[in-house]
């Protein structure tokens, strides 16, 4: 009939999991296509008018969503699945989530043909609200809620509480603990391991009895994995004790040295293939380590051994829960706090990640029912500080209570609908309002949410002073415009922050800190201050990191002292280099586990970006995560940022961010050689095209990635130097992927009077090979992600450095743009350039210049008279 299905949830890792799931199910049973979103409006518009079944976060369904009465693909959604309603109390998801899914809620209340929704979540204490609010109001019939007991297999709780109050000191206690809970409660890995004696009998299976173990950190995962280890040996080494003592009673043999096993659990030809030393050495012992700093190959081979059975024991950290898809007979969490760089102290873990971990326990399929047939169940095992337990006693015993978030995360909920017309007054905002659970729970929970009462007037007038706040705070950033003190309208930065889906305060700090010739140091600062890249977890002891790797990346310089204010500028050498040495010696400070300037997001991640751009490798694979995790949200914030400083019309600083964005796409600094975009390419490379100019000054010269297509084939090899063929193909092809675009243009007019409309006709043509068939995807090894390229075109002044006018666009093969511009004010001959930049690449940008003559405006008593 033409419509579709969409799963929606707030987690990025549960939605490739429903896909990979409801692939294997629907698509290759049914035949029923399904297709994840990827944030981009344009291609997910394309997927949803195709495929019948979508799944997607709560975010990119939000970003699609706010245009619903202009875009058909949202209003012929069938079936809306709202999934981990819980989240709902999470101060980073709900909100969102909240609001998608009162959005469905009002979008079903206005079309014809509603969609139907549907939504699922833990056992929640407030469930009848949930259900109200999504229209489920009939308990029994359309909500069904179920106590936390509630399972498809039984599950065994146990809290173990720990006194000690020092973190380091207590990890301790629990390490030892951990080691009397497996041995307790998985007996038959300890029988599997130790009833083979020899190398020549086959490996022991532990898949009934295995254990999942959840630690804090990525650094404790190995540890742990270390200590589980060392304790399969001690008890591997008593037991055969015991036997030679048994086998040899009158004889005086030399035993065998203890810490030798007489068997390996995992084969050899398995163990050379492990990068990682550490775990190489536990698989032997059946126990391994798995978090998402290991390398792939390392990952996949680890999760194939446990799906086997080959694997006794799995530690990881407790953030990495919701991307395993692995079970246990036996989930043990070992502490349920981790540290916060930014508030410098340990906080607890979210309630729904430790529900998660506690998902990951279920029997082996092979195990489910005993010998008297009765279902047999899995085991969980949590480890606290003693102060916790009446909370966690209540949050794994008892239904979840949830709160609504929405309040504190309003102000970019609202500009946005401002942006999509939803909102157009106050009075609109207040309405908008009721649609959320966040107006269900005020008369419920008044106390929480600080109204001063439950009846209408007490919530009526709290509504009125919040939208009142957060329409003034919008104001305040210039977001939105207020007339007579109730209508609303967007201005142009609340537009920019809707559509590059940034936080209004991210926009602000851009406006406000940006001038006309901001140059790239000063826009990287600001760049690292944006409340989407400086969201980059810190971790304990990580500034001392940070600091060594400082000191060896040549371009880095100590923020300037306006770092995170209001202002950024472009230092001075010599101030920059007053600085540097109070930020490089902070050691009383900076290196005590978070403190001084290594203790900031925004220093942190101005360090990654600039580790990025050298090339640097890092210390640690926890570092490299964050700064991929900051490359992922810089292009987007590089092009609002682009949006903010056009529409003040400064040119040179809009050409640095262009230039910034090629930097972090290439991984390269805009000064340095082009040909270091090319894989394999490197100085010693460059060190042999100098050798081969040398020889043919006069014709020879290699700039470019197109110069090095235009060699001769015995140049060509002797620069690059590569025997390997996987090399070379992927050198050809980048250099068959790299844009090779034909520009021509022509102005509409070349005489104007002064502040008239002028344009310029502009035609693209990019050279196609026959065999390509991905057009326009990058080719960039160091960027995290896969990425399209995109293009900017300009008329700017070069010489009064003003922009006058700027289109984005992507190009696959042709490409007709249209440049309209306002004639300078001045009279007299004009030189404008146009101007071709692209996002990705490095030396593809091209320039061109042409005049136009600007006449003096007619007075107006010439144009009465012509009239």
């Amino acid at each position: 009939r033409g419509t579709c299905v969409v799963y929606a949830a707030p987690k990025e890792a549960t939605v490739k999991r429903r896909k990979k799931e409801w692939s294997l199910t629907f698509e290759k049973r049914f035949g029923v296509a399904v297709a994840e979103l990827t944030g981009d409006v344009a291609a997910d518009l394309k997927t949803m008018a195709s495929a019948e079944i979508v799944v997607t976060t709560a975010a990119k369904w939000d970003v699609l969503s706010r245009r619903w009465k202009q875009r058909k693909a949202v209003q012929r959604v069938a079936l809306f699945i709202a999934d981990d309603l819980h989240f709902l109390g999470s101060p980073i998801e709900g909100p969102t989530l909240e609001i998608v899914v009162s959005r469905m809620r009002y979008v079903a209340s206005q079309l014809d043909e509603p969609p139907r929704l549907v939504g699922l979540a833990a056992s929640l204490a407030d469930a009848k609200d949930v259900g109200d609010w999504i229209g489920a109001d009939k308990p029994g019939a359309t909500c069904f809620s179920f106590h936390s007991n509630v399972r498809p297999t039984p599950l065994e709780l146990y809290l173990h509480t720990f006194d000690t109050p020092h973190y380091a000191a207590r990890l301790l206690a629990m390490g030892k603990v951990l080691l009397q809970v497996l041995e307790r409660h998985t007996p038959k890995t300890f029988t599997n391991f130790f009833s083979a004696s020899t190398k020549e009998e086959p490996p022991p299976l532990f898949a009934e009895q295995q254990a999942l173990v959840f630690v804090s950190s990525r650094k404790q995962c190995q540890l742990t994995a270390i200590d589980v280890m060392v304790h399969f040996a001690a008890i591997e080494r008593d037991q055969l004790k015991v036997r030679e003592e048994k086998k040899n009673d009158d004889d005086d043999e030399v035993m065998e040295d203890a810490g030798a096993s007489k068997k390996q659990v995992v084969d050899d030809r398995t163990l050379s293939g492990i990068v990682d030393p550490a775990l190489r050495q536990t698989l032997g012992r059946g126990v391994a380590f798995l978090h998402p700093g290991l390398a792939k190959s390392d990952a996949a081979t680890v999760e194939a051994l446990y799906r086997r059975g080959q694997v006794a024991v799995l530690v990881a950290p407790a953030e990495a829960c919701w991307d395993m898809t692995l079970a246990a007979y036996l989930v043990v969490v070992v502490g349920t706090e981790r540290y916060d760089g930014r508030e410098h102290r340990y906080v607890d873990y979210p309630p729904a990640d430790v529900l998660e971990m506690l998902g990951k326990a279920a029997p082996h399929p092979s195990s489910t029912s005993n010998d008297q047939g009765a279902q047999q169940g899995a085991k969980c095992a949590v480890f606290c500080h003693t102060p916790k337990k009446e909370y966690l006693r209540r949050l794994l015993y008892d239904p979840l209570p949830v709160e609504s978030q929405l309040d504190r995360s309003l102000h970019d909920h609202v500009n946005a609908e401002i942006v999509s017309k939803t909102i157009e007054n106050k009075q609109d905002a207040v309405d908008y309002l009721t649609w959320t659970f966040y107006y269900r729970r005020l008369t419920q929970n008044p106390n929480f949410y600080d109204v001063q009462g439950a009846t209408n007037r007490h919530v009526s007038d709290h509504l009125s002073e919040l939208v009142e706040n957060v329409i003034g705070d919008l104001e305040e950033s210039k977001c939105v415009a207020v007339d007579d003190d109730v209508d609303v309208s967007p201005l142009n930065l609340g537009m920019i922050a809707a559509y590059y889906n940034i936080q209004y305060t991210t926009v602000e700090l851009f406006a406000s800190s940006v001038g006309a010739k901001t140059k790239i140091p000063a826009l990287l600062e600001i760049l690292a201050s944006a409340a989407e890249i400086a969201a980059v977890p810190t971790r304990f002891g990580e500034d001392k990191a940070l600091g060594k790797l400082a000191k060896h990346l040549p371009r880095f310089k100590p923020p300037s002292s306006s770092f995170a204010g209001k202002r950024f500028s472009d230092d001075a050498e010599a101030a920059a280099q007053e600085e540097k040495k109070d930020f490089f010696d902070d050691d009383d400070a900076a290196n005590k586990g978070g403190g001084g300037l290594y203790g900031k997001a925004e220093v942190k991640a101005l360090v990654l970006l600039h580790s990025h751009f050298a090339r640097q490798p890092l210390s640690s694979s926890e570092l490299g995560l964050d700064r991929d995790a900051i490359l992922q949200e810089t292009p987007r914030l590089l092009q609002a940022l682009v949006d903010v400083i056009s529409s003040n019309g400064w040119l040179s600083s809009a050409l640095h961010v262009m230039e910034l964005s090629q930097m972090v796409v290439q991984a390269l600094w805009f000064t340095e050689n082009a040909l270091l975009q090319i894989p394999h390419v490197d100085g010693a490379t460059l060190g042999r095209v100098e050798e081969e100019q040398a020889k043919d000054p006069a014709n020879l010269q290699i700039d470019g990635v197109f110069d090095v297509l235009a060699l001769d084939d015995d140049v060509r090899d002797r620069i690059l130097a590569i025997d390997d063929p996987a090399r070379l193909a992927e050198v050809a092809a980048f250099c068959n992927d790299y844009p090779n675009v034909e520009l021509a243009f022509q102005v509409k007019d070349a005489r104007l009077r002064a502040g008239d409309p002028g344009a310029v006709v502009v035609k693209l043509e990019r050279e196609v090979d026959d065999d390509m068939t991905d057009i326009g995807r990058v080719r960039a090894p160091r960027f995290p992600v896969p990425k399209k390229e995109a293009w900017w075109l300009l008329v700017a002044d070069v010489k009064n450095n003003a922009l006058l006018s700027i289109k984005r666009l992507t190009l696959a093969q042709h490409a007709n743009v249209t440049l309209d511009f306002a004639a300078p004010n001045d009279p007299g001959t004009h030189t404008l350039t146009l101007i071709f930049m692209c996002d990705s690449y490095l030396g593809c940008d091209q320039e061109y210049e042409f005049s136009i003559d600007v006449l003096p405006e007619e007075a107006p008593e010439d144009v009465t008279m012509k009239t």
